[in-house]
């Protein structure tokens, strides 16, 4: 049975009037009054709703109530046992989400989380972040003409494994499921492997020294291959373990012709290969380790005289493998945001936004991106470049680095091209840095060739070094501190759940609530 009160409309009686003047007071001023003015009147507990029969059964716990609660729990970083406590005790709590009843506080951790599964799978923590934050803009009468653009690579709650430890991780999770859902298939397994990969009796192969793995390792890939031989057209096929090992097969396994079984070197095997099979979806990056990459945007405001007069909302935020380069997450941050009217004129970014395809996207939309662009290849070991030439308007060279004028200019297959004098380039002083000086020290024809690409790249890089361009992109480094309170004031950086769907949610939730807290001095008397 449904129970969804309307927390949009007040009560005749003020319910927290026992509580004094001064302790309502300190409520109205803090981020419980923000949470339940402009949080919990948007919570789409309609959407929720459709899970229960409207008449038959036991009544529900008010949806807002709960689905307020999911969110102060990824705010506040707590556990399911303590975000219980908090809606049975806390009188902060109670009044951000307006509890009208005492049954409202009867929750259990099994309902927290069944209703938390039910929102993942609904996809409701991608409404509750966009209906709110927009409605937190309205409110606010924000200006999201000017936006900035990062991302950061964060963990979710998972270990670090072997290769090793994989397999057996696998195997050992495969015949767990096994054992629950097939009993009868269970009861073919040698009782040797469940010792082995489940119960971990005796000389198992999970902790291994690093001497032990070269033997250790085509163990447990024969072990799979085997079970994976064993269960193939059987129930257990469909089972999601099942899957996990067939894909940790094909993406560290390989067998040739005569059946023989190989190990992949770690060279062979994709970045976006499975670490841990508690958490398939999190994959590697060279750089930056293990887990997911996050992606974030948000408002700025261009405060001259130190006085903030407007809070940075976070806007759009996406979970990445890490395998996905930044260039490929501007375009759908700009579709989002644009979806949703609240499409900046400027994004301002890092190196990575900033690639060639972004811009035109970005220029198409009427976005400007203000984003540094990829430097010339060798300018560290302070080699000359394009734009150390002289150029004249319809991008052909006028002259050198030295003043020395070319010998010819021309535009021939969609390329420039400029010669020079091959005495002028071997006598001059700059030929051990300029490129048509190298070609002149080896015998053969200076010549600067370059595309029309090349050129606007060059007006670009030489614009960045404009005091216009630098007043510009100096409002990017603020968002450097919204990354870093999202991962350490709201624990994204230390997450309890695993799993990109988990993930997601935490997420988005942590951003709407950093959204929520910065709007307090805004939004409360």
């Amino acid at each position: 049975m449904l129970n969804i009160r309307d927390h949009s409309t007040g009560e005749l009686f003020n319910r927290w009037g026992h509580l004094g003047r001064n302790r309502v007071k300190r409520l109205q001023g803090s981020w419980a009054e923000v949470f339940r003015a402009h949080v919990l009147p948007k919570l789409p507990a309609e959407e929720l709703s459709k899970e229960f029969d409207p008449v038959m059964g036991r009544p529900t716990i008010d949806l807002a109530v709960v689905l307020g609660a999911i969110i102060l729990q990824q705010m506040f970083n707590l556990t399911d046992s303590e975000t219980v406590e908090a809606i049975a005790f806390n009188i902060t709590w109670h009044y951000a989400l307006d509890v009208r009843s005492d049954s409202d506080l009867e929750m259990t951790d099994r309902t927290l989380r069944s209703y938390r599964k039910i929102v993942i799978e609904r996809g409701l923590d991608e409404a509750i972040f966009r209906d709110i934050t927009d409605g937190l803009i309205k409110a606010l009468g924000l200006d999201t003409s000017k936006q900035r653009m990062d991302s950061t690579a964060f963990k979710s709650a998972m270990r670090e494994l072997t290769r090793v430890g994989t397999f057996v991780e696998t195997i050992g999770k495969f015949l767990r499921e096994l054992k629950r859902k097939a009993p009868t298939e269970y009861e073919r397994v040698d009782p040797e492997v469940v010792g082995k990969y489940v119960e971990r009796d005796g000389d198992g192969c999970f902790g291994v020294r690093p001497t032990e793995s070269g033997k250790r390792l085509p163990e447990a890939a024969e072990m799979l291959r085997e079970l994976l031989g064993m269960f193939r057209g059987t129930s257990a096929e469909g089972m999601e373990s099942f899957e996990l090992m067939k894909r940790l097969f094909e993406e560290q396994c390989d067998v040739d012709e005569d059946g023989n079984l190989r190990i992949k070197t770690p060279d062979e095997m994709s970045s976006d290969h499975m670490s841990n099979p508690s958490d398939p979806d999190s994959t590697f990056n060279g750089y930056k380790g293990q887990g997911y990459t996050a992606q974030v945007m948000e408002t700025y405001t261009e405060d001259e005289h130190g006085e903030k007069t407007a809070p940075d909302i976070i806007t759009y935020v996406a979970v990445n493998k890490m395998t996905e380069p930044d260039s490929a997450a501007l375009q759908p941050a700009l579709d989002e945001v644009d979806e949703r009217g609240i499409k900046p004129e400027t994004v301002v970014a890092d190196t990575s936004y900033g690639a060639d395809a972004n811009r035109v996207d970005a220029s198409r939309r009427g976005v400007e991106v203000v984003a540094p662009t990829h430097p010339p290849k060798n300018y560290k070991s302070g080699m000359l470049s394009l734009e150390h030439f002289e150029l004249d308007v319809n991008g052909f060279v006028v002259k050198c680095p030295a003043g020395h004028a070319p010998k010819s200019a021309n535009a021939m297959s969609g390329r420039l091209d400029a010669r020079f004098e091959k005495s002028t380039c071997a006598a001059c002083e700059l030929r051990n840095r300029c490129p048509c000086g190298i070609q002149a020290k080896k015998g053969k024809r200076p010549r600067l060739w370059y595309r029309y690409t090349r050129v606007e790249r060059r007006k670009r890089l030489l614009y960045e070094k404009t005091a216009e361009f630098l007043e510009k992109y100096r409002w990017r480094a603020g968002i450097e501190a919204t990354i870093s309170r999202l991962k350490n004031w709201l624990k994204l950086g230390n997450l309890r759940v695993r799993g990109r769907p988990a993930v997601t949610l935490a997420l988005r939730l942590k951003a709407l609530g950093l959204n929520v807290f910065r709007s307090v001095p805004y939004l409360t008397i």
